[in-house]
């Protein structure tokens, strides 16, 4: 495991003077050989396979790195809550807890045997700025702990605007964004987005196209940001499940 952590500081090193380069975000070389051991720990982790692949140059691109690409945008920077919803193994909540320590990061993961791995990650990193939420976004989000607490709500890969945005926005205070991560996004689903974030009571703010660090190829990593704009109506969002079988928006 030293072999494979070392191989991956090697590589990581490179990837985060792309990032400072890029959007003159410092990762310090503890935050470096934190980062390396969390792709470690993705790759070698026995219950269960939680990201798809064991290739540990994957995970460093297309997840590790990939997940910071978020601190291109410069909001991530100053935010001091953010919440990760479906969090899955931790991506990017643990890379970007691992790279803000002064931010408080909740992660919000239904499947029990990914929030198992958070947690073994977390206690094995020492993050104590990390908190695991084992639950469905639907019914999180109307807790009052969670419920208008946080400043950013990041999301990725995990559905369409509408859909992302019923989960989110509850989640912010006003003002606060909602972070989707994507990759090319079709006029029709942000339409359909645009549609949602009337009733919801959010606004596009931008669209945010930049590099996906660590990646050879010219693929971009879209980030799709939303403001709310008033408080959400108390019955958003719907019942578990409703969110994504009907999103709002679309006929």
């Amino acid at each position: 495991m030293k072999h494979a952590e070392e191989n991956a500081t090697r590589l990581l090193d490179e990837y985060c003077s792309e990032l400072n380069a890029v959007a003159g975000f410092r990762v310090e070389s503890a935050e470096i050989a934190k980062l390396a051991r969390f792709a470690v720990l993705l790759s070698s982790y026995k219950d269960s396979n939680v990201v798809g692949t064991r290739d540990l140059e994957v995970i460093l691109a297309q997840h590790v790195m990939d997940s910071l690409s978020c601190l291109q945008l410069p909001q991530f920077a100053r935010a001091e809550r953010v919440v990760d919803i479906g969090s899955g193994a931790g991506l990017p909540g643990i890379p970007l807890a691992i790279c803000r320590a002064e931010a408080e990061l909740a992660l919000i993961e239904s499947t029990g045997k990914k929030v198992r791995f958070q947690r073994q990650a977390v206690q094995s990193l020492q993050l104590e700025n990390v908190l695991c939420v084992n639950g469905r976004v639907e019914e999180v989000a109307r807790e009052n702990a969670h419920r208008g607490s946080y400043q950013i709500a990041v999301s990725r890969a995990l559905g369409s605007l509408p859909v992302l945005a019923e989960y989110g926005l509850p989640l912010v205070e006003p003002g606060g964004l909602v972070v989707c991560m994507k990759g090319k996004v079709q006029q029709e689903e942000m339409e359909a987005g645009k549609a949602a974030l009337r009733e919801l009571g959010g606004e596009l703010c931008s669209v945010e196209r930049l590099r996906r660090l660590g990646m050879q190829d010219e693929r971009q990593r879209s980030l799709v940001v939303l403001r709310k704009t008033r408080e959400t109506p108390d019955i958003y969002p719907r019942k578990t499940g409703v969110p994504a079988k009907k999103p709002l928006g679309q006929a």
